[in-house]
Protein backbone atom coordinates (compact mmCIF):
# COMPACT_ATOMS: atom_id res chain seq x y z
CA UNK A 1 0.00 0.00 0.00
CA UNK A 2 1.47 3.29 -1.24
CA UNK A 3 1.09 6.17 1.76
CA UNK A 4 0.33 9.29 0.95
CA UNK A 5 3.20 11.99 1.06
CA UNK A 6 1.95 15.06 2.53
CA UNK A 7 2.74 17.63 -0.56
CA UNK A 8 2.35 20.65 -1.12
CA UNK A 9 2.41 22.84 -4.62
CA UNK A 10 3.14 26.52 -5.53
CA UNK A 11 1.58 28.87 -7.91
CA UNK A 12 2.21 31.87 -8.96
CA UNK A 13 3.31 35.08 -10.82
CA UNK A 14 6.43 35.04 -12.58
CA UNK A 15 7.26 38.86 -12.38
CA UNK A 16 7.24 39.88 -8.98
CA UNK A 17 8.98 43.30 -8.86
CA UNK A 18 9.56 44.97 -5.74
CA UNK A 19 7.59 42.19 -3.78
CA UNK A 20 10.38 39.52 -5.56
CA UNK A 21 12.24 39.78 -1.98
CA UNK A 22 9.42 39.61 0.59
CA UNK A 23 7.87 36.69 -1.41
CA UNK A 24 11.05 34.65 -1.05
CA UNK A 25 11.40 34.95 2.91
CA UNK A 26 7.50 34.29 3.33
CA UNK A 27 7.39 31.12 1.02
CA UNK A 28 10.69 30.42 3.00
CA UNK A 29 9.29 30.46 6.60
CA UNK A 30 6.09 28.95 5.10
CA UNK A 31 7.86 25.76 3.98
CA UNK A 32 9.08 25.58 7.27
CA UNK A 33 5.94 25.78 8.70
CA UNK A 34 4.25 23.43 6.82
CA UNK A 35 7.12 20.75 7.08
CA UNK A 36 7.33 21.47 11.07
CA UNK A 37 3.24 21.83 11.76
CA UNK A 38 1.93 19.75 9.24
CA UNK A 39 4.83 16.68 8.50
CA UNK A 40 5.17 18.39 4.32
CA UNK A 41 7.82 16.36 2.88
CA UNK A 42 7.49 17.15 -0.19
CA UNK A 43 7.15 20.46 -2.36
CA UNK A 44 5.99 21.01 -5.84
CA UNK A 45 7.06 23.38 -7.92
CA UNK A 46 6.46 24.29 -12.09
CA UNK A 47 9.83 25.22 -12.19
CA UNK A 48 8.77 28.79 -13.89
CA UNK A 49 10.68 32.00 -13.53
CA UNK A 50 9.30 34.14 -10.43
CA UNK A 51 7.33 32.49 -7.73
CA UNK A 52 8.04 28.53 -8.93
CA UNK A 53 11.43 28.90 -8.55
CA UNK A 54 11.64 30.91 -5.37
CA UNK A 55 9.33 28.20 -3.82
CA UNK A 56 12.02 25.19 -5.22
CA UNK A 57 14.44 27.32 -3.36
CA UNK A 58 12.66 27.59 -0.01
CA UNK A 59 11.28 23.98 -0.71
CA UNK A 60 15.33 22.60 -0.45
CA UNK A 61 16.51 24.75 1.88
CA UNK A 62 13.76 23.10 4.61
CA UNK A 63 15.10 19.84 3.69
CA UNK A 64 11.98 18.84 1.62
CA UNK A 65 11.68 16.58 -1.16
CA UNK A 66 11.65 18.78 -4.60
CA UNK A 67 9.02 17.71 -7.18
CA UNK A 68 10.20 19.80 -10.64
CA UNK A 69 6.48 19.79 -12.53
CA UNK A 70 7.76 20.57 -16.08
CA UNK A 71 5.49 21.93 -18.70
CA UNK A 72 7.76 20.16 -21.71
CA UNK A 73 11.70 19.38 -21.31
CA UNK A 74 12.65 22.44 -23.06
CA UNK A 75 11.25 24.81 -20.84
CA UNK A 76 14.22 27.22 -19.77
CA UNK A 77 15.80 26.72 -23.22
CA UNK A 78 14.68 30.71 -24.19
CA UNK A 79 16.04 32.23 -20.74
CA UNK A 80 18.73 33.94 -19.85
CA UNK A 81 21.96 32.42 -19.01
CA UNK A 82 21.89 32.74 -15.36
CA UNK A 83 17.85 31.89 -15.10
CA UNK A 84 18.59 28.43 -17.38
CA UNK A 85 21.43 27.27 -14.63
CA UNK A 86 19.26 28.02 -11.98
CA UNK A 87 16.37 26.26 -13.61
CA UNK A 88 19.35 23.40 -14.27
CA UNK A 89 20.76 23.71 -10.96
CA UNK A 90 16.80 23.17 -9.01
CA UNK A 91 15.89 20.83 -11.70
CA UNK A 92 18.65 18.51 -10.82
CA UNK A 93 18.56 18.63 -7.11
CA UNK A 94 14.55 17.19 -7.47
CA UNK A 95 13.88 14.05 -6.27
CA UNK A 96 11.26 13.59 -9.02
CA UNK A 97 11.04 15.14 -12.21
CA UNK A 98 7.60 15.03 -13.70
CA UNK A 99 6.79 16.06 -17.55
CA UNK A 100 3.64 17.53 -18.98
CA UNK A 101 3.88 16.99 -23.17
CA UNK A 102 6.13 16.99 -25.70
CA UNK A 103 8.17 19.56 -27.33
CA UNK A 104 5.29 21.78 -28.25
CA UNK A 105 4.98 22.66 -32.34
CA UNK A 106 3.33 26.22 -31.70
CA UNK A 107 2.32 28.52 -29.00
CA UNK A 108 -1.44 27.10 -28.42
CA UNK A 109 0.32 23.78 -27.27
CA UNK A 110 2.98 25.30 -25.16
CA UNK A 111 0.13 27.11 -23.16
CA UNK A 112 -1.83 23.87 -23.54
CA UNK A 113 1.31 21.83 -21.97
CA UNK A 114 1.49 24.59 -18.69
CA UNK A 115 -2.60 23.69 -18.28
CA UNK A 116 -1.63 20.16 -17.97
CA UNK A 117 1.32 20.84 -16.11
CA UNK A 118 -0.71 23.49 -13.82
CA UNK A 119 -3.19 20.42 -13.12
CA UNK A 120 -0.42 18.09 -12.17
CA UNK A 121 1.03 20.26 -9.51
CA UNK A 122 -2.56 20.37 -8.00
CA UNK A 123 -3.38 16.46 -8.62
CA UNK A 124 -0.20 15.26 -7.25
CA UNK A 125 -0.56 17.53 -4.40
CA UNK A 126 -2.47 17.78 -0.82
CA UNK A 127 -2.15 21.79 -0.39
CA UNK A 128 -1.89 24.63 -3.08
CA UNK A 129 0.45 27.90 -1.93
CA UNK A 130 -0.77 30.56 -4.60
CA UNK A 131 1.38 34.04 -5.20
CA UNK A 132 -1.18 35.31 -6.78
CA UNK A 133 -2.52 39.26 -6.91
CA UNK A 134 -5.92 38.57 -7.09
CA UNK A 135 -6.06 39.11 -11.23
CA UNK A 136 -9.41 36.66 -12.72
CA UNK A 137 -7.44 34.98 -15.28
CA UNK A 138 -4.02 33.89 -16.25
CA UNK A 139 -2.05 30.44 -15.19
CA UNK A 140 -1.97 31.25 -11.91
CA UNK A 141 -5.94 32.18 -11.58
CA UNK A 142 -6.76 29.05 -13.53
CA UNK A 143 -4.79 26.97 -11.18
CA UNK A 144 -6.47 28.65 -7.98
CA UNK A 145 -9.63 27.56 -9.10
CA UNK A 146 -9.32 24.19 -10.23
CA UNK A 147 -7.07 23.59 -6.40
CA UNK A 148 -10.68 25.01 -4.76
CA UNK A 149 -12.46 22.78 -6.86
CA UNK A 150 -11.10 20.31 -5.67
CA UNK A 151 -11.25 21.00 -2.20
CA UNK A 152 -7.61 21.59 -1.41
CA UNK A 153 -6.77 23.67 1.25
CA UNK A 154 -5.16 27.12 -0.54
CA UNK A 155 -2.92 29.51 1.18
CA UNK A 156 -2.45 32.64 -0.59
CA UNK A 157 0.96 35.34 -0.56
CA UNK A 158 -0.06 38.33 -1.49
CA UNK A 159 2.15 40.28 -3.58
CA UNK A 160 0.58 43.98 -3.27
CA UNK A 161 -0.75 43.75 -0.03
CA UNK A 162 1.75 41.72 1.03
CA UNK A 163 -0.24 39.72 3.66
CA UNK A 164 -0.56 36.00 3.78
CA UNK A 165 -3.77 34.40 4.16
CA UNK A 166 -5.96 30.85 4.31
CA UNK A 167 -8.55 30.70 1.51
CA UNK A 168 -11.61 29.14 2.62
CA UNK A 169 -13.77 27.60 -0.05
CA UNK A 170 -16.70 30.77 0.48
CA UNK A 171 -13.90 33.09 0.16
CA UNK A 172 -15.09 35.46 -2.40
CA UNK A 173 -11.64 35.63 -3.87
CA UNK A 174 -12.22 32.63 -5.46
CA UNK A 175 -15.20 33.41 -7.25
CA UNK A 176 -15.69 32.87 -10.65
CA UNK A 177 -15.72 36.49 -12.40
CA UNK A 178 -19.61 35.20 -13.53
CA UNK A 179 -20.05 34.71 -9.39
CA UNK A 180 -19.74 30.86 -9.21
CA UNK A 181 -18.58 29.73 -6.15
CA UNK A 182 -15.91 26.73 -6.43
CA UNK A 183 -17.19 23.53 -7.27
CA UNK A 184 -16.68 20.76 -4.90
CA UNK A 185 -15.47 17.58 -5.81
CA UNK A 186 -18.08 14.43 -4.67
Amino acid sequence: MNELRPAVAVTGHRGLGHARDWVSAELTLLCRRLRDQHGTTTGLSGMAQGADTLWAEAVLAAGLDLWAVIPYEAQADRWPDADRARWQRLRDSATRTLVAAGPPATRGESAEAMFRRNDMLVDHSSALVCVWDGRRSGGTWRTVRYAADLGRPIIRLHPVTRSVTDLGLDDPALASPSGDAPRRSP
